[in-house]
């Protein structure tokens, strides 16, 4: 439950939030800035929606989402919060299992954008214990 839960925040703070602040880095409306991109050179390497068909692996399931405000917010809500070391709520097709395979196959591009400080992402996994105030 916890990690649908941070699924969807992700989703949220990525498309309304960084995307609209920081369109270069997080832009969802086309495929020009660094998350889009990454989204792109992973399709049908290491990333496939479920709902999306690729020249060997046809879609698993109905719809469609292949727009870049669907696309890129679900490959990068699994790439960061698999790059700080905990579960995605769900993986995509041909997604790494391990982060240590995920970094492996993430650009440097992608990799300065996460960890630059000024952009506020996660940097390790959430504790889900907080103090009472």
């Amino acid at each position: 439950m916890k990690a649908v839960i941070v699924e969807e925040i992700v989703h949220f703070l990525t498309q309304f939030g960084y995307s609209t602040v920081y369109p270069a880095e997080f832009g969802v409306e086309d495929w020009t800035s660094v998350i889009a991109r990454e989204t792109q050179r992973a399709q049908c390497v290491f990333w496939q929606h479920p709902e999306n068909d690729c020249p060997e692996s046809p879609a698993e399931s109905r719809g469609d989402c292949s727009d870049p405000n669907c696309d890129v917010v679900e490959f990068y809500q699994q790439v960061l919060v698999q790059s700080v070391g905990m579960e995605p709520g769900w993986r995509g097709i041909g997604f790494p299992e391990t982060r240590e395979e995920l970094e492996g196959l993430l650009s440097e591009g992608i990799k300065r954008v996460m960890n630059e400080p000024s952009f506020h992402q996660l940097r390790r996994p959430l504790r889900f214990t907080y103090p009472n105030l």
